[in-house]
This record gives structure tokens, C-alpha cells and sequence, in this order.
């Protein structure tokens, strides 16, 4: 199990991962799952406009997304510049 400050084996916020990414459909992972999602119920969030909306999974990489809680919202370490290459 991964702490809640890392997004699997990298700090928040890092751009270790960019050379070689890693994803998972599995709770705990604290990964990103691929695949295509549908915006379900729009919630509040305690990050960035304090709007989230639950995402459900459409495809078998991602269908455990409701059950993992994956969201959308904003958050204001994310910039409004393009991030590539960087990570």
C-alpha cells in the first residue's frame, strides 16, 4: 500500500514518472487508470473551485474508478501552460 502523499512510487507533484509511466485499475494504487470515462455527479471537492465530478470507467483498464473514487477537479499546482515534455 502507497501513503496518501505519493502517487505510486513518486511524490505529488513530481515529474519522475515521465519516462516511464506506470498505471493501475486497483484501489490503494494511487495510479491513474487508461481508458475512457463518462463525468457522472458533480459533488464539491475540497481542491482548487471546490467542484469535483465522479468519473465512471468505460473500459476494463478503468472500471473500477466510481468504486476507487477517481474524481475530476481542479487543482491549483496544475498550470494553465502545456507541461510537455516535462512530465
Amino acid at each position: 500500500m502507497f501513503s496518501r502523499s505519493r502517487c505510486g512510487d513518486n511524490s505529488w507533484s513530481s515529474d519522475d514518472s515521465k519516462e516511464n509511466p506506470t498505471f493501475s485499475n486497483e484501489d490503494n494504487s494511487h495510479l491513474s487508470s487508461l481508458g475512457k470515462y463518462k463525468l457522472g455527479e458533480r459533488g464539491y471537492s475540497n481542491w482548487g473551485i471546490n467542484v469535483k465530478y465522479l468519473m465512471h470507467g468505460l473500459e476494463e483498464t478503468n472500471n473500477n474508478a466510481l468504486k476507487r473514487i477517481i474524481v475530476f477537479h481542479s487543482w491549483e499546482k496544475m498550470s494553465d501552460e502545456e507541461v510537455y515534455p516535462k512530465g
